[in-house]
């Protein structure tokens, strides 16, 4: 499907079928992508509503609606998929937009929690299996809603959005294991969001509905291996992974696994696959345990200083970690 930009709330769709589909007024707010809608087949207006993009119940009448014209033999869920994915790019990926440099506002990279969680960078967190990193992973999560030790004196962005889990190598009840001995307190119900997924990122058409309509600000992506598919040891994966990433639009948080037979001599050996992996990261953080001592090392970052190694003490006590 095809469309044109007549605003940045108006757009023009069209396909081979013939149907034309004319949005006015487009907004977007939480669980909403609500519009003018009308559909027409050459001069005959055929669907003509206020619509919720983002509405199963909407979704389902309007399919319904549209299998009543028996005249049109169209494959009707199909075309209303297409549609609201189509438009969903439309509206929410400004790459095409071309301005002129003047006016560009510089403005520096701002921190969700410093210095791990850098807004609208590919942050990475690297390790040998069972060092800890979903564990540390969601220590941060937890530190955007409530004050721990992995907070320090910085100024950093208040988190408004909420974070997605999208967990590719376990389950949910061993990630609500980790969330239970990591979290003291709960983090605010409608907040913090799981998801077990199999299907890799560059395949995956629905992921960015469900981040607009969950506000999800945060993706931890566990991990890069199954989320990219294919062979990491091509660059062409690493570089269409980061492709399809950067379209999501929010900022993301990636696991992945560290190179066992890596020369670290080696600038990014270390990290598991194509070395595109490390070259299109940003900030990115090496783990390593030593008894309750875990080692977090500041390997890289595009865009400010390298922290000095940080290291913390874990103390397990009636199944909680701290």
């Amino acid at each position: 499907m095809k469309y044109l930009k007549l605003s940045d709330n108006d757009f023009v769709l069209s396909d081979d079928s013939g149907f034309v589909a004319e949005v006015k007024n487009l907004f977007s707010d939480k669980d909403q992508l609500r519009c003018f809608l009308r559909i027409t087949f050459g001069s005959a207006t055929v669907f003509s509503a206020t619509h919720n993009f983002f509405s199963v119940r909407g979704e389902q009448e309007f399919v319904k609606y549209m299998q009543e014209h028996k005249e049109y033999r169209m494959d009707w869920k199909r075309y209303y998929f297409d549609l609201k994915e189509t438009l969903i790019d439309a509206y929410f990926d400004a790459e095409g937009e071309v301005m002129d440099i003047k006016d560009i506002e510089a403005s520096d990279v701002k921190y969700y929690l410093y210095p791990y969680i850098a807004v609208g960078q590919n942050n990475v967190l690297y390790a040998h299996g069972g060092t800890g990193k979903s564990t540390f992973a969601i220590a941060l999560a937890y530190s955007l809603f409530h004050k721990t030790e992995i907070v320090v004196d910085y100024p950093n962005v208040e988190f408004k959005g909420n974070i997605l889990y999208l967990d590719y190598e376990t389950d949910k009840a061993g990630i609500k294991s980790i969330y239970n001995r990591v979290c003291e307190k709960e983090i605010p119900k409608g907040r913090f969001f799981y998801k077990r997924e199999d299907v890799p990122l560059k395949n995956n058409r629905g992921l960015k509905k469900l981040l607009l309509s969950k506000n999800i600000k945060l993706l931890i992506i566990d991990s890069i291996g199954l989320a990219a598919g294919g062979n990491l040891k091509d660059e062409e994966e690493a570089i269409n992974f980061f492709v399809s990433l950067r379209k999501l639009g929010v900022t993301p948080l990636l696991i992945t696994h560290k190179n066992k037979s890596a020369d670290e001599s080696q600038k990014g050996a270390s990290m598991f696959g194509s070395v595109y992996f490390y070259n299109y990261a940003r900030n990115i953080f090496e783990l390593e345990s030593e008894g309750d001592t875990l080692r977090v090392v500041h390997k890289k970052c595009n865009f400010n200083r390298l922290e000095n190694e940080i290291r913390f003490y874990l103390v397990r006590e009636n199944g909680k970690i701290r």
